[in-house]
């Protein structure tokens, strides 16, 4: 079962994760508080950034990119009926 990813305030999801001042419009999409997405995938990022892979592109302006980076601040995971809060530091985060 994929697991769903929460945002949790309004925020972006980038194509890396470098600043997204620093990012053209084109590497990011706005994503809103409250909307979830099924996510097939995820792993710690750097810069407290979490790499989410999506098996479908869930953006029809980027039909062809299916990993984007999140702020872990920004989202929730929910794996099955476990709610998992971003983790302090990457190496203690695993799924």
């Amino acid at each position: 079962m994929p697991a769903q990813l929460r945002v949790l305030a309004n925020t972006v999801f980038k194509l890396s994760v470098q600043e997204s001042s620093v990012l053209p419009t084109d590497a990011k999409v706005p994503v809103y508080q409250g909307q979830e997405f099924a996510i097939a995938t995820y792993n710690p990022a750097e810069n407290a950034h979490i790499q989410l892979v999506f098996s479908r592109s869930p953006f029809p302006s980027h039909p062809n990119a299916l990993q984007w980076f999140a702020f872990k601040g920004h989202v929730e995971l929910i794996d099955g009926e476990r709610i998992m809060p971003p983790p302090q530091h990457p190496q203690s985060w695993s799924h």
